[in-house]
Formats: structure tokens, sequence, C-alpha cells
């Protein structure tokens, strides 16, 4: 298993965040469950490196609710972030708050078996 870090971040900028979606069908439907309901939980993103000066965060899987998400304004997003430890110096030069958490707790915030709730398992069982 590969060493990683899971952080919980309350607010983690917008603008920091890119996704890929394959299809952006489902964004107006996204846009008025989230304008409605809110955010029921936080995106997972995993940290991306391509060189030493370029790095990113990527939401997997959640691309379409960050779209929806930036189109309606967002500012910030509570996030899961899947990082390798390298990151934390990263995180700390942008003034990002977070904290680490436990696998355990990570999941109590999830609905039971939803889509986070499962791309974390898997996350954690891959490495």
């Amino acid at each position: 298993m590969k060493p990683y870090n899971l952080f919980f971040c309350k607010q983690f900028p917008v603008s920091y965040l890119e996704s890929n979606p394959s299809t952006t069908e489902s964004v107006p439907n996204l846009i008025k469950n989230i304008s409605k309901h809110g955010l029921k939980e936080p995106l997972i993103c995993k940290s991306k490196l391509f060189d030493d000066s370029n790095s990113y965060f990527q939401v997997e899987p959640g691309q379409c609710r960050l779209i929806a998400m930036k189109q309606l304004g967002f500012k910030y997003v509570p996030i899961f972030l899947i990082t390798e430890s390298f990151m934390i110096e990263y995180l700390t030069e942008l003034n990002i708050n977070f904290n680490k958490i436990s696998l355990k707790n990570a999941l109590k915030k999830c609905k039971l078996n939803s889509p986070s709730y499962n791309r974390i398992l898997d996350f954690i069982k891959k490495g």
C-alpha cells in the first residue's frame, strides 16, 4: 500500500480544484439540486504533482458537482484530500486550513454506501 494522508478541509478554495468530467449532461440538474439542498457530502480530491512548480488538486468523483458549484459562485467547499506526505508543506504554503482525519471519521461524514463513501474506501484499499 502506498503511503497517503487523509485530510479534511472545511473550507478549501474552489479556485484550486480541477476536474476532468467525461460528460457534463448532469450539471443543470446538479445546479438545481445544490442550490436547493446544498452540498450533501464533501468532495474527494487527490493531489497531483506535474513538476516542482505546478501542482493542482483533482476532484474524484464529483467533477460535475464542482462545475455546478463554480457556476453557482461557490468560493469554498469542504473536501477530503487524499495526498502523499510531500504535499503537507505545499498546503501550508497555500494557507489551507486542514486537519488529518481518520478513515473512520471521514466515513462518518458520508452517507453509508454513497459514491463518496465507496470512493474513499477504494482509495484506501488500492493505496
